[in-house]
């Protein structure tokens, strides 16, 4: 099994069954089902429920809904303070 095919597996065993879920969760690569298991545990947890990958280069930061937002408002914010 490759390191992308375990990240699902892994946050499956660890927070289907699980009694608290945060908020955000950060992995160091992208998987196929991110959208889909996000969908699941935010479902099950009753708030919201993302997970997020570091970028590199110009992407730089964290991949995901909040994450494109906060690089958005930091490259927007770029005057030096």
């Amino acid at each position: 099994m490759t390191r992308r095919n375990s990240f699902p597996s892994l946050l499956k065993q660890l927070y289907l069954e699980a009694e608290y879920l945060p908020k955000a969760m950060h992995v160091s690569a992208d998987f196929e089902d991110r959208e889909l298991l996000e969908v699941t545990l935010t479902e099950r947890a009753g708030h919201n429920v993302e997970i997020f990958t570091p970028q590199r280069g110009n992407q730089a930061g964290f991949s995901g809904s909040r994450g494109e937002q906060r690089g958005n408002i930091r490259s927007n914010n770029d005057s030096g303070f």
